[in-house]
C-alpha cells in the first residue's frame, strides 16, 4: 500500500547547518543523527553527522499551539560534529565510479554504522564511527555484496535491512546478518520506475515502512511492506 504525502504534513524545524548533502535521518531516542555524507563525485572532505539533542528541539516546541505547516526557528540550536574520512580513499578528483559514498547509517548503542553506496562495485563496505563529538579516520569494518546501490539501511532482529536501486532502475530490499554481514539477500520490488531513498522498521506495527522519491511514473510516497 501506499501513502502520498507533502511539506504540508510536517512540523518543520529550520536549522542552521548547511545541506551539503544530507542522506540520512536516525534517532536513538535521546538525540537526532543527520548524515552529511552524500559523495557522489568522490571528492568530499567534508563527511560528517550533525548530532542534535531531542530535548533541545522539543523545548521549542509549543505544544498547545503547535500545528501541521508549523515552521520553527532552530537556528540558534547548536549540536555536535561527527568529522570522518575513509582511510582507503587516496583519491579526491570529481569522478562517477568510486566506492566512496554513503547514504546510509545505523545507530547503535556507542557507534553508527555506515552503509557505503559503491557506484563502481556495487557491494557495500561498513564502517563503525563512535557517536560522540570528534574527527575520525574510518578503516572498513566488514563488507557484503546485495549487488544494487544502496540508500539506507534499519536494524531489527539481528538484521540489517536495507534498500535501493541497481543501474537499469530496478529496485530492490535486501538484508544481511547484523554481526557478520554475511548471509545477504535481495529482494526486487514490484513498483514503477522510481528510486527508493528510505527504509525504517516500525516496532510497533511490526512492518518495515520505505520512502520513494517521485518520479514520471510513480509519485512521491511512503509504502507500507506486509508479511
Amino acid at each position: 500500500s501506499g501513502i502520498t504525502i507533502s511539506e504540508n504534513d510536517f512540523v518543520i524545524f529550520e536549522l542552521s547547518y548547511p545541506n551539503t548533502d544530507w542522506e540520512a535521518i536516525e534517532s536513538d531516542g535521546e538525540n537526532l543523527y543527520i548524515g552529511d555524507f552524500g559523495n557522489n563525485r568522490g571528492n568530499r572532505k567534508d563527511l560528517k553527522i550533525i548530532k542534535l539533542s531531542l530535548d533541545s528541539l522539543k523545548n521549542r516546541v509549543n505544544f498547545t499551539k503547535i500545528s501541521l505547516k508549523q515552521r520553527i526557528d532552530c537556528k540558534s540550536l547548536k549540536g555536535e560534529i561527527i568529522a570522518f574520512s575513509y582511510t582507503d580513499q587516496k583519491e579526491f578528483n570529481i569522478r562517477r565510479l568510486h566506492n566512496f559514498d554513503c547514504e546510509a547509517m545505523v545507530i547503535r548503542d556507542t557507534s553508527i554504522l555506515l552503509l557505503s553506496k559503491n557506484w563502481r562495485s556495487l557491494t557495500g563496505d561498513v564502517y563503525e564511527v563512535p557517536k560522540r563529538f570528534g574527527s575520525y579516520n574510518l578503516s572498513k569494518s566488514g563488507s557484503f555484496n546485495p549487488r544494487f546501490l544502496v540508500t539506507d539501511a534499519t536494524e531489527a532482529y539481528g538484521k540489517i535491512y536495507f534498500c535501493g536501486y541497481g543501474p537499469s532502475g530496478k529496485q530492490y530490499i535486501g538484508e544481511v546478518n547484523s554481526t557478520n554481514f554475511k548471509k545477504c539477500k535481495r529482494k526486487k520490488l514490484p513498483i514503477k520506475p522510481a528510486q527508493i531513498e528510505g527504509i525504517h522498521f516500525d516496532e510497533s506495527v511490526q512492518h518495515i515502512i520505505l520512502s520513494t522519491e517521485s518520479r514520471k511514473q510513480q509519485k512521491r510516497a511512503l509504502m507500507i511492506l506486509g508479511d
